[in-house]
């Protein structure tokens, strides 16, 4: 933009400034922390074998047999502690796709017009699905017990830290069910997005000598 005028530059910008701030809104933090970790395994793994990691230079069947070795060390477990299944691979894919796609409007990960990864990748994929079987589906926790958990903390005997404890976990248990249930937006926040949980969002009061609620000190030890 150096070309332009200093009165429109500033006011393009101002304009730019406003289209990151929606582009920014449109991510969830942990998926855009996500997808930045597995644009980073695989720019390493071009540089380890001399790949153009956006796939710009590279003639189809190359990209393909290294998109398909990369796939095959997701899955063996070298970016992380153990082999994982195929729905972890598939997520790593599609995240650098979609980096290379909103670089260069290309997505060469995927059959053009569709939602499917090339053949080679797919098929792959499909296989390893198999051989991974069904997902092992586990009892939920009914609300039960941390009603439970509560009602055994606020006996007589216990101390307040443990009767602290055990409303927070209450409040956990709930906040799986809203991601944001319980945190406030900011006052020129237009958005319907909430924050997640934090630390931070956590206030503990205690009665003083009057009986009176009294918000107690952040910098108050257990």
């Amino acid at each position: 933009m150096e070309h332009l005028p200093a009165v429109t530059k500033n006011r393009v910008t101002s304009h730019l400034r406003i289209a990151v701030a929606g582009f920014k809104n449109g991510r969830v933090a942990e998926t855009s922390k996500a997808r930045a970790a597995h644009w980073r395994h695989w720019r390493a793994y071009c540089q380890l074998v001399g790949l153009d990691p956006y796939l710009q230079r590279t003639d189809f069947k190359r990209a393909s047999t290294f998109l398909w070795a990369f796939a095959a060390s997701v899955r063996d477990g070298d970016y992380g502690r153990k082999k994982v299944k195929a729905a972890t691979v598939s997520t790593a894919l599609a995240a650098i796709n979609t980096t290379i796609l909103l670089d260069t409007n290309k997505a060469p990960l995927k059959v053009e017009g569709t939602k499917q990864f090339i053949p080679l990748l797919q098929q792959t994929l499909d296989g390893w699905s198999n051989e991974d079987g069904p997902v092992q589906k586990k009892m939920p926790v009914e609300v039960d017990v941390p009603e439970h958990l509560v009602k055994c903390a606020h006996q007589q005997e216990t101390d307040e830290f443990t009767k602290a404890g055990a409303d927070l976990v209450l409040i956990a248990f709930y906040f799986l069910l809203r991601v944001g249930e319980y945190t406030v937006k900011g006052t020129r926040n237009e958005t319907k997005r909430t924050v997640q949980f934090r630390i931070k969002d956590v206030t503990l009061f205690q009665k003083d000598v009057g009986g009176r609620l009294k918000q107690v000190s952040r910098q108050v030890q257990p």
